[in-house]
């Protein structure tokens, strides 16, 4: 199920303040992953505290720009899940959601495959088929 919420942009500003020439476009995903490949101190909270806001940063700049919104989904709550991977954005078209926070350390993870600018321009490109 599905809520709005509000109030992220505490970790919008946080990346912000790391990446000072981020500009919302879904070019600048390519710098956020760019940053997270060179993490050495995985599974740290100072990672974790990174890896968060650029996915709250990569989430930003499809709000902005494409016009998604933000929800928290809480598809297991039987499951300890950090509250911060409760937040997606959803599609304007069908509503459906993207796990844009949890692709984030996905990236972290796993690497190149889960990047985050490849994840924004699928998205983006699938948003523009369904209005066709």
């Amino acid at each position: 199920m599905a809520h709005d919420s509000g109030g992220l942009a505490i970790g919008v500003k946080a990346v912000q303040d790391i990446f000072d020439r981020l500009d919302y476009s879904i070019r600048s995903l390519a710098d956020v992953d760019s940053i997270l490949t060179h993490f050495e101190e995985r599974g740290s909270e100072r990672t974790a505290e990174v890896t968060a806001a650029s996915g709250f940063y990569a989430g930003e700049v499809l709000v902005r720009n494409h016009g998604f919104r933000w929800v928290a989904v809480n598809d297991f709550p039987e499951l300890d899940i950090p509250e911060v991977l409760h937040f997606s954005i959803a599609s304007p078209t069908s509503g459906g959601t993207y796990s844009i926070v949890n692709k984030a350390f996905k990236r972290v993870e796993n690497g190149a495959e889960d990047d985050l600018a490849c994840f924004g321009q699928f998205i983006v490109a699938q948003e523009n088929a369904s209005r066709a």
